[in-house]
């Protein structure tokens, strides 16, 4: 493997994205930063060089809920994106909390999460995969959450300018256990289905398990059973043994119409009370 950028010396694997692999890299004097990685072959996506480009742009936005964009280039046989290195994902915040956290500490949670989804919209980005190992905590023990793998994210307004038309019929993008009932069904994503699927994602925290994890079925049967339940599960059901706010913030997200600008100061006053 070459010595990235003349700089940095991969090290030990962090993990999978939606496209490509996580490794630590590591420079003269022992600084780490995190290499994500995608082979160029030409059967493969190219995705990383896109996510770049997406990196860029919302720097360039003064957003600072995504990594540090350090060095992207190519090798013979793969493309690499160099970023900094931040805390660990909240899938292993959960973990080492034992499986499930307290409705305060999800609260503290969601509301830095409301308010980095937040900038993004604000930049003209819907994620469309918002899931527990997407999200990190700030390495310097800020009060902050990140935002990672915008490998498969959508600008939410096109060249003129105007929303992102509503689109039935679409094949699925993200992670069918945390994304929303509408993306599910086929329902062009926007910023409603992010804010969404961090609900499932601060209910999964609560909970330490999902009512429609574990189903033993193909891929296609599976999905629509994980549909059929998200449909047809009663809100009660969902936050049972839990405060009825957490039912009503995802009421009043999945009542967002599909080009509606949400409510931020509102999930984030009603995550306020659970603190």
């Amino acid at each position: 493997m070459p010595r990235l950028n003349d700089t940095w010396e991969l090290s030990t694997k962090l993990g999978s994205g939606s496209f490509g692999e996580v490794y630590v890299a590591v420079d003269d004097d022992g600084g780490a930063v995190a290499v994500k990685m995608e082979t160029r072959d030409n059967d493969a996506p190219r995705q990383l060089e896109y996510e770049y480009r997406v990196y860029k742009h919302l720097h360039k936005g003064s957003v600072d809920c995504i990594p540090e964009v350090l060095w992207f280039g190519q090798s013979r046989d793969y493309n690499f994106l160099v970023m900094e290195k931040l805390g660990p994902s909240l899938e292993v915040v959960l973990q080492k909390s034992g499986g499930t956290l307290q409705e305060n500490e999800a609260a503290a949670l969601g509301i830095l999460g409301v308010r980095s989804l937040r900038q993004i919209h604000e930049n003209g980005i819907v994620h469309r995969d918002i899931k527990p190992q997407n999200i990190c905590l700030d390495p310097m023990g800020r009060k902050k959450l990140y935002l990672i793998d915008f490998g498969l994210c959508k600008k939410i307004r096109d060249r003129d300018g105007q929303h992102i038309r509503y689109i039935n019929g679409k094949k699925l993008t993200g992670t069918p256990r945390f994304c929303s009932m509408r993306t599910l069904a086929g329902v062009e994503q926007s910023r409603r289905d992010d804010l969404e699927g961090w609900v499932f994602c601060l209910l999964y925290f609560l909970r330490g398990r999902l009512p429609w994890q574990g189903i033993n079925l193909p891929k296609k049967e599976k999905h629509a059973k994980i549909l059929t339940m998200k449909q047809t599960i009663t809100t009660e059901d969902l936050i049972k043994g839990f405060s009825a706010v957490w039912g009503s913030l995802l009421e009043k997200i999945r009542n967002l119409e599909f080009d509606e600008a949400p409510k931020y100061e509102v999930y984030e006053s009603m995550l306020r009370t659970l603190l």
